[in-house]
């Protein structure tokens, strides 16, 4: 187990290879340890393979600011690119929650990145298209507002809201046995 200091605390991470630097972030609730099959493949295959423990996973140092926003997690990953690659130009591969800070890293700092394999998790772009897609959005109701942009936009009828659809905390949600779907408990 090797260990470097960045971004103000102590990472622990895998390491295995010479050659040009692949991180490999992992998602929850997983470990660096997801990697141990890719690892030793990478550095087979030729590449310096580093697979960190994130901000928050033992062995990695737990922070005493306790701050796991998104700026914060790239900001990681920025720092440990600078300190084990010199700032190179790194091949960058993330799956889920890993995946998530590699679309940050990607978009704040794109130099430090030559390549990057995102997965699991779909383009934040193509998230906030789809929550704009009523076939994509199970249509809640709790406190939606018939001046609600999105709305108004999408011209959803009055009847429904888009309103805590993500969340699934009530209202109208596919009944997934008999096909129908649930009455609607308010109007947007």
């Amino acid at each position: 187990m090797n260990r470097i200091r960045a971004n103000e605390i102590e990472f622990a991470y895998i390491e295995e290879g010479d050659g040009p630097l692949v991180i490999l972030l992992h998602g929850f609730p997983d470990t660096a340890r997801s990697w141990s099959h890719q690892v030793p493949a990478l550095a087979a295959a030729g590449y310096r393979a580093v697979a960190p423990y994130l901000r928050g996973y033992s062995p990695t140092e737990i922070p005493r600011d306790g701050y796991y926003d998104k700026a914060t997690l790239a900001t990681d990953i920025v720092e440990l690119i600078r300190a084990l690659g010199g700032g190179k130009p790194v091949h960058l591969i993330g799956q889920d929650w890993g995946a998530i800070i590699s679309y940050a890293v990607l978009a704040a700092f794109p130099e430090l990145v030559r390549r990057a394999v995102v997965m699991a998790v779909p383009h934040p772009a193509q998230v906030m298209k789809s929550m704009l897609d009523a076939k994509h959005v199970h249509l809640l109701s709790i406190g939606g507002s018939s001046s609600c942009p999105i709305c108004r936009r999408r011209r959803l009828p009055r009847t429904t809201s888009h309103s805590s659809s993500i969340f699934g905390v009530t209202g109208a949600r596919p009944d997934f046995k008999t096909q129908r779907t649930w009455p609607r408990s308010r109007r947007c």
